[in-house]
């Protein structure tokens, strides 16, 4: 455990960098340092890994299977117990159960994966990144939109928008690129692949700084039981449905159903905030639950991996 506690550590001793150095660098600053991840870094990373990953041979389609059944599952289950417990409107029943399923992979996943399991382990990774931006997203932007009398213009049209956005998101673009590139079995050039490397080395420390400066300041406020009831359902029971599925149900490698899980265990993504914030809902307590659950994933992601290697299937 001190081992394990050794490794992960660090990462969010640079979270904890970020912030503790958001007031120094300012909201430029920040904004320079997040765009600087989202288009330049964390693409060139995703690129490279996609580009050199043998897809044709090694490509899991139960785990696509699996992982989006999951997700939607515990998306459906989320939205009941909210219904039941706090009646809200269909709007913030959505947000507050895409906070369930869609972690923190981009800017703390990847990296983790990378110095627990390789590089090679992070293909399953940026599969999962891509489900919860082309499905988690849209869905969720679907159903904020058709409960919006302002708009009135229903599911499907809100939909279709969120997966334009989607379709352009520097992230998708790069995985897709890189994945073509692999499935044509392009070589990969030695200036090509040192460029991607330099830049991409910056993903990591430069995503994670971000992350933390993006939960500065950010407004806390309500009960504290939605977003333990949240953070609990996204980093205890995401992880264990994920496992039961892809090890009982579809029996998928358990090379992808490693990565696969430390991600699951990771706190609530920031672009459960930046949705809230786009259609004003639940932006403070989607906000308190971000922190909480980061807070919290100081345990869940040791005990994740601490796991690996002893529950069935693994």
């Amino acid at each position: 455990m001190i081992q394990i506690l050794s490794l992960v550590i660090p990462f969010f001793a640079v979270i904890g960098c970020g912030y503790l150095g958001a007031r120094l660098i300012g909201e430029a600053g920040q904004r320079g340092i997040n765009n600087l991840v989202l288009y330049f870094a964390l693409p060139a990373l995703l690129f490279s890994l996609m580009a050199r990953a043998d897809l044709a041979a090694r490509f899991e389609v139960d785990f696509v299977a699996g992982y989006t059944t999951v997700s939607l599952v515990l998306f459906a289950l989320t939205c009941l117990a909210i219904k039941l417990w706090l009646k809200p409107r269909r709007g913030e029943m959505a947000v507050y159960s895409v906070a369930s399923v869609y972690g923190n992979t981009g800017y703390m996943g990847i990296p983790i994966v990378v110095v627990m399991l390789g590089q090679a382990a992070t293909v399953p990774t940026v599969v999962a990144l891509i489900i919860d931006l082309a499905v988690m997203v849209p869905l969720t932007a679907a159903i904020i939109e058709s409960d919006d009398p302002r708009r009135n213009k229903g599911v499907l049209h809100g939909a279709l928008g969120a997966l334009r956005g989607t379709a352009g998101n520097p992230l998708i673009l790069a995985s897709a690129l890189g994945a073509g590139w692999s499935l044509v079995g392009l070589p990969m050039p030695q200036v090509l692949g040192g460029f991607l490397d330099l830049l991409g080395q910056a993903a990591a420390p430069c995503a994670l700084f971000a992350m933390g400066c993006s939960l500065y300041g950010k407004p806390l406020g309500g009960t504290l039981s939605p977003a333990l009831f949240l953070s609990i359902a996204k980093l205890v029971v995401h992880p264990l449905l994920l496992w039961f599925a892809l090890t009982q149900v579809w029996n998928v490698d358990p090379a992808w159903v490693r990565p696969a899980l430390i991600a699951s265990s990771l706190p609530v993504a920031v672009t459960v905030y930046v949705v809230a914030r786009q259609y004003g809902t639940l932006v403070i307590s989607t906000s308190t639950t971000i922190l909480v659950s980061t807070s919290l994933s100081l345990l869940s992601v040791p005990v994740i991996l601490l796991l690996l290697d002893h529950l069935p299937g693994l």
